[in-house]
């Protein structure tokens, strides 16, 4: 190098250059839309920082309602599917009892008819002998009041014998009739 040249190491053009940057970084340098210390308050174009972060935030909270409103809506969807289960089965409970509550009942009305049915046979039979018992009296006093059968013998030598009846009067065939007289009456 030679002596009369201006030598400018990081002291000249470079200190000048490394200023120039700082100052852009730090104010934006680009029409007061961006820089270190400008958080987007010029809205150069596009959302602010604030705003993107509001943003995100009205996006979350409305995310967990969201979330908070389905599982209030599937909470309760499942409560009445386990209601309307639960009516089912106490429905079918209701109708089981019905159904054996109406068995237990034909059993029992089966059973009182037949005991109604025993009773009326046993009252029928006993109508029965009742009439039985007057029907044997009666036809015991029939027999009693009937004039006995004729006892017939054949006398006789010839060929043509004359059959004459014999009347055995021996008090009346035990009737309670009759006089002792226990003879032959020829007639």
């Amino acid at each position: 190098m030679a002596d009369g040249e201006m030598h400018m190491g990081f002291g000249g053009y470079g200190f000048l250059i490394t200023i120039i940057l700082v100052l852009l970084i730090l104010f934006g340098g680009m029409g007061n839309c961006g820089g270190l210390f400008n958080r987007g308050g010029n809205n150069c174009g596009g959302p602010s920082v604030w705003e993107v972060e509001r943003r995100e935030l009205i996006d979350s909270a409305q995310t967990q309602y969201r979330i908070i409103d389905e599982n209030r809506r599937s909470t309760e969807i499942l409560g009445a599917q386990m209601r309307n289960q639960w009516d089912a089965e106490q429905g079918e409970k209701i109708f089981d009892l019905k159904i054996d509550a109406l068995a237990r009942q034909n059993h029992y009305e089966a059973q009182i008819l037949a005991k109604d049915a025993t009773i009326e046979r046993m009252t029928l039979a006993a109508n029965m002998d009742k009439k039985f018992d007057t029907l044997a009296a009666a036809i015991a006093d029939i027999r009693c009041n009937m004039l006995p059968r004729p006892q017939v013998y054949g006398i006789g030598t010839s060929c043509n014998a004359i059959i004459t009846p014999q009347f055995q009067l021996n008090g009346g065939g035990g009737c309670g009739y009759g006089n002792g007289y226990n003879g032959v009456v020829v007639g």
